[in-house]
C-alpha cells in the first residue's frame, strides 16, 4: 500500500474551513505506481498508508508538515492531531507549525485552543498575515464577527497576497456591498508595497468584463513581480483560456512555466491552449518535461494529452508518386518473442514439425482501385490486418503440431503496408513455395467495426479448404477472431492429419480483453521491426505503445504472453536508445515483483528487465534471485542479454 498516491492540487495553511467528518467506509480515489486510479476506503488509507508514513517521518519536520496538511485537506484532522502537536516541538518554523496545529484544532471544533496557539505564535515572532488570517477564522468560529473582520483586514494590510485571506475578504465585501466595492478594495490593496495578488484578481475581474487589454497589463505586472506565486500561472492561463485568448495565454505562461516548480494544473492549462491552437511541437515538448518527472499521480492526465496530440499530428493517407519497394518480413515466433536475442527457448520446439503453414497479412476489402499508392499513419484496419494473422500464428505455434510462419509486408524503410486488393492465385503460388497450406484473407470497414474474411487453402493447387466471413463490432473483434481461429485450427489439423499436442505450456488464450490483446500484438510488431535509432525517431505514438502494453499486462495479470509483450516492448525501445523507456522503471519493477511473488513463468524475464534498467538496485536484487536452471537455451539467452544492452 505504500505505492499509493493521492491526486490533489497544491494546498496552503490558510484554509481552515471546517467540514463534516466523512464516514470511515467512504471510498477515496488514489493512484498506484502505474498511474491507475483506484478506490479504497478511508480506513484503509489511514491504517495502511497515512499512519505508517507519519511514523516513518515523525522526526522530519518538512515531511511531517506536508502529510498533516494533506490529511487535513482529506478531512482526517483527528488522525493527525498527535502529529500536529509533535510538529510544534520539532519544527524550527514557528509560523508553519502553529498555523497547522491551529487548523487541526479548528477542524476538531476547538476554536479557543486554536486562538491560544496562534496568540502564542504572535507573542513569539510577531504578527504575520497568515497568523492573523487564521486567527480571524478562529474568532469567526467563536462567534466574534467584529473581531474576526478587524483581524482579517489587519492581516491583509500586512500581507495582501494571501490567497485564502484575500478571497474571504472579497466574498464578505461582495455580499455586503457588491462588485464595485470589491474592485475598489482590490485597487487599494494593490497599492501596498509588495502586493501582487490584488492585481491578479483585478485582472480576472476585468477579463470577465471583456476589458482584455487592461487585464493583460495586470497579468504582466504580476508575472514581473511574482512569477512563482502559488497559483499565479494557473489563474492567468485558465482565465485567458476560458475567454479564448489562447495566444496571450501561451505568450504569458509558456516562458515562465516549469513543471518542477509550478502547479501542474498551470501546465495542463498550457497544454490545452497548445492543443486548441494546433501548436503540436511546443505541446509535445512540454509533455516530455512532464513525463520526465515520473509522477504517477499525473499519469492519467498526461496520457489524455498524449493521445490528443497524437491525433493532432496524425497524417491522413496521401498519394505517393511512385510504388515503394515491398519487403516481406518473416516471423517464425510471435512478435513478443521475436528480435530479442533469440527467445526460442520460450516457445515449443519447431524442429520436428514438418507440415508448414504460411500466414499472410489481411488485405483491404472494398478499397478504390485507382492504382495509386497511399501512405499515412497506421489506422485501426491496418493494425488489425496484421494483428489477426499474428494471433493465429501464436495459436499454431503453441496449440498445434504445425510449423507456422507469418509474412508481414513492409517497405524497405520498414513502414508497414496494407495491400489494397486480395492476393491473386499467381501471387500466392509465388510466395507459398515450400508450404503445404496458406491462410489469407481481407478486412473491410463497417460503421462500428469490420468485416473479416479468411480463406484456408492448400498451397499445391490453391483449393479453398475453408472460407470464413464475419461482420463484427469493434468490441467483439477479439472474441470473433478467437472463434474463427478455432475453426481454422480444426480445418488445418483435419487436412494435415495432425493432432493438438498434449504438452502443457505457460501459453493460454486471452479470455478477457482479447480485442486489446490483438491491438497489443500489432503494436509490439511495430517495435519488433525497428532496425535503428533513426527509425525509432519516426515512430508514431511510442509512449502510448508502452502504456498500452503496461495496461494490458495489468488488466491480464495471469496471461503470461501479455507480460512478455510488456517487458520485451520496453527492451526493444531501450535497444534503440529511447529516453521514454526510463519513465517506466518504477512500474516495471512493480510488475516484475508481482510476477515473482505469483511464481509466474514470465518472472524468468528478470534478467531482461535488469538489462533495460541497469541502474535500478531494486530490479537487480530481484533478478539475482531468479535461477538460470538447467535449460541451456535459456542460460545462453541470459548471457546474450547481459552483454547486449
Amino acid at each position: 500500500m505504500f505505492g499509493l498516491f493521492k491526486k490533489r492540487g497544491k494546498k496552503t495553511t490558510e484554509d481552515a474551513a471546517a467540514n463534516p467528518s466523512p464516514s470511515a467506509s467512504e471510498m477515496i480515489t488514489v493512484v498506484d505506481s502505474y498511474g491507475r486510479q483506484l478506490q479504497i476506503t478511508r480506513t484503509e488509507w489511514r491504517d495502511k498508508v497515512l499512519q505508517p508514513n507519519l511514523k516513518q517521518h515523525w522526526n522530519t519536520p518538512d515531511r511531517l508538515y506536508q502529510m498533516i496538511i494533506d490529511a487535513v485537506n482529506d478531512d482526517m484532522a483527528a488522525e493527525v492531531a498527535p502529529a500536529s502537536e509533535r510538529l510544534l516541538a520539532i519544527d524550527p518554523m514557528v509560523e508553519r507549525s502553529h498555523v497547522i496545529r491551529a487548523i487541526v484544532l479548528m477542524k476538531l471544533d476547538d476554536a479557543a485552543g486554536a486562538d491560544a496557539i496562534l496568540r502564542a505564535a504572535i507573542a513569539s515572532i510577531g504578527e504575520t498575515g497568515t497568523l492573523l488570517t487564521n486567527q480571524a477564522k478562529a474568532l469567526h468560529q467563536l462567534g466574534d464577527e467584529a473581531g474576526s473582520l478587524r483581524t482579517l483586514e489587519r492581516s491583509l494590510l500586512l500581507d495582501p497576497n494571501q490567497d485564502n485571506g484575500l478571497g474571504w475578504w472579497c466574498a464578505i465585501l461582495r455580499e455586503s456591498d457588491g462588485e464595485p466595492r470589491v474592485e475598489a478594495e482590490l485597487a487599494r490593496l494593490a497599492q501596498l508595497p509588495g502586493g501582487w495578488r490584488p492585481q491578479l484578481l483585478l485582472g480576472e475581474m476585468l477579463l470577465q468584463r471583456d476589458d482584455h487589454e487592461r487585464a493583460v497589463e495586470y497579468f504582466r505586472h504580476v508575472l514581473t513581480v511574482q512569477p512563482d506565486g502559488e497559483d499565479v500561472l494557473m489563474i492567468i492561463g485558465a482565465a485567458l483560456g476560458q475567454k479564448g485568448w489562447l495566444v496571450e495565454a501561451i505568450d504569458l505562461v509558456a516562458p515562465v512555466f516549469d513543471p518542477q516548480r509550478h502547479d501542474p494544473r498551470a501546465g495542463f492549462n498550457l497544454l490545452q491552449a497548445y492543443l486548441q491552437s494546433g501548436e503540436a511541437a511546443p505541446g509535445l515538448a512540454l509533455l516530455e518535461r512532464f513525463y520526465a518527472l515520473k509522477q504517477p499521480a499525473l499519469h492519467s492526465t498526461l496520457q489524455h494529452f498524449s493521445q490528443a496530440f497524437d491525433q493532432l499530428v496524425k497524417q491522413p493517407p496521401h498519394k505517393e508518386e511512385a510504388m515503394p519497394k515491398i519487403v516481406m518480413r518473416q516471423l517464425d515466433l510471435p512478435p513478443w518473442l521475436a528480435a530479442m536475442h533469440d527467445m526460442a527457448w520460450a516457445a515449443p520446439s519447431m524442429e520436428e514439425r514438418e507440415t508448414r503453414v504460411l500466414l499472410l497479412a489481411l488485405s483491404a476489402h472494398g478499397e478504390s482501385t485507382d492504382g495509386h499508392v497511399r501512405s499515412g499513419r497506421e489506422d485501426e484496419r491496418g493494425r488489425f490486418s496484421r494483428a489477426l494473422p499474428l494471433y493465429l500464428h501464436e495459436q499454431l505455434i503453441f496449440r498445434s503440431e504445425l510449423k507456422s510462419v507469418a509474412l508481414i509486408p513492409t517497405t524497405d524503410e520498414n513502414s508497414l503496408v496494407l495491400f489494397g486488393k486480395p492476393w491473386d492465385e499467381d501471387e500466392l503460388r509465388h510466395v507459398t513455395e515450400g508450404y503445404e497450406y496458406v491462410v489469407e484473407g481481407d478486412i473491410g470497414e463497417r460503421e462500428d467495426g469490420f468485416v473479416v474474411t479468411w480463406r484456408v487453402r492448400t498451397a499445391s493447387d490453391m483449393h479453398v479448404l475453408l472460407r470464413l466471413e464475419r461482420s463484427v463490432r469493434m468490441r467483439e473483434l477479439g472474441q470473433a477472431v478467437s472463434e474463427m481461429g478455432e475453426e481454422i485450427l480444426e480445418a488445418l489439423q483435419h487436412a494435415s492429419g495432425s493432432t493438438r499436442p498434449s504438452r502443457v505450456t505457460y501459453y493460454a488464450l486471452p479470455r478477457a480483453f482479447s480485442t486489446e490483446y490483438l491491438s497489443g500484438l500489432a503494436q509490439t510488431l511495430v517495435l519488433t521491426l525497428l532496425e535503428s535509432p533513426e527509425q525509432r525517431t519516426r515512430l508514431f505514438g511510442e509512449r502510448n505503445i508502452y502504456t498500452w502494453m503496461q495496461n494490458l499486462a495489468l488488466s491480464m495479470p495471469d496471461n503470461e504472453a501479455a507480460q512478455f509483450m510488456y517487458f520485451t516492448a520496453l527492451a526493444k525501445g531501450r535497444r534503440y536508445a529511447s529516453p521514454i523507456v526510463d519513465e517506466f522503471e518504477r512500474p516495471a519493477a512493480e510488475r516484475l515483483r508481482s510476477l515473482i511473488d505469483a511464481q509466474a513463468y514470465a518472472a524468468c524475464l528478470a534478467p531482461l528487465v535488469m538489462a533495460v534498467f541497469p541502474a535500478s538496485e531494486v530490479i537487480r536484487d530481484m533478478a539475482a534471485g531468479i535461477p538460470v536452471g538447467e535449460d541451456a537455451r535459456y542460460a545462453a539467452w541470459v548471457e546474450r542479454v547481459r552483454s547486449s544492452f
